[in-house]
């Protein structure tokens, strides 16, 4: 089957694969066109279709606020360069022992850290930089991204 990658409203993925759905169930002339939809937190900004043909999607994208008409380089897509998008990654992936990270969720959240520790169940221990006392918190890799390499 076909895949096509359409650009959409940055933040609003979701919405406009929920009126692709809507359009697809619901309109007589579009019934089939599309097969399935990815929204990947990895790929922002844009929707995966796997759809019947281009014509049919890109008339059905056509109908639809918020998303481009034309499929990306105007083509199909092979599954193979999607496969960074649709194999999920480990969160600890990309992190390193005295990185410097940025906390983004709980109660130390916009804080700046350097990580002295990774395990391998996705928790990271971290050292507040601007801290007066040397105190390590531990966090789950999710909740921290990182600003720098030491």
């Amino acid at each position: 089957m076909p895949i096509f990658i359409f650009r959409v409203s940055s933040g609003r993925e979701k919405g406009v694969a929920k009126m692709v759905l809507d359009k697809g169930l619901h309109a007589d002339r579009f019934k089939g066109a599309v097969y399935s939809l990815v929204v990947s937190e990895a790929y922002k900004g844009y929707l995966i279709v796997e759809g019947e043909s281009l014509r049919r999607v890109e008339e059905m994208m056509s109908k639809i606020r918020g998303v481009s008409q034309h499929a990306l380089q105007g083509r199909d897509v092979p599954i193979e360069e999607l496969s960074e998008i649709l194999v999920p990654r480990s969160a600890v992936e990309g992190l390193e022992i005295g990185d410097l990270v940025e906390i983004i969720n709980g109660p130390f959240k916009g804080s700046t850290a350097r990580l002295t520790r990774i395990d391998g169940s996705n928790q990271v221990t971290a050292e507040i930089v601007n801290s007066a006392i040397s105190l390590p918190i531990s966090v789950h890799a999710d909740s921290v991204r990182k600003i720098a390499s030491d």
